[in-house]
């Protein structure tokens, strides 16, 4: 005697919950990316300008070092969490 059992994604409660998880990893990436580019960044306004010195450009980058490195930190953050709502969304 065979019987498959298969679960429908309305009634595996695990299902429910790791896709509404991956739909709130969607808003703390767009939350963290805004944090992390646009404001610890520099994005927004932009850092540097075209008509800068190099010695203008390392001294802005210098100055703003630390902010520029906690917003990598955040960046890689919203970028892992991307990837968990990209699947989420793909299931």
């Amino acid at each position: 005697m065979d019987t498959k059992i298969q679960s429908s994604p309305s009634s595996d409660g695990f299902f429910r919950s790791a896709l509404a998880f991956s739909g709130y990893t969607g808003y703390a990436a767009i939350i963290l990316f805004i944090i992390g580019g646009v404001w610890l960044g520099g994005m927004l306004p932009p850092l540097l300008n075209a008509s800068d010195s190099p010695a203008q450009a390392v001294a802005k980058v210098s100055d703003n070092l630390f902010a520029i490195q906690i917003g990598s930190i955040f960046l890689i953050a919203s970028f892992a969490l991307f990837g968990s709502f990209g699947a989420g969304m793909a299931m």
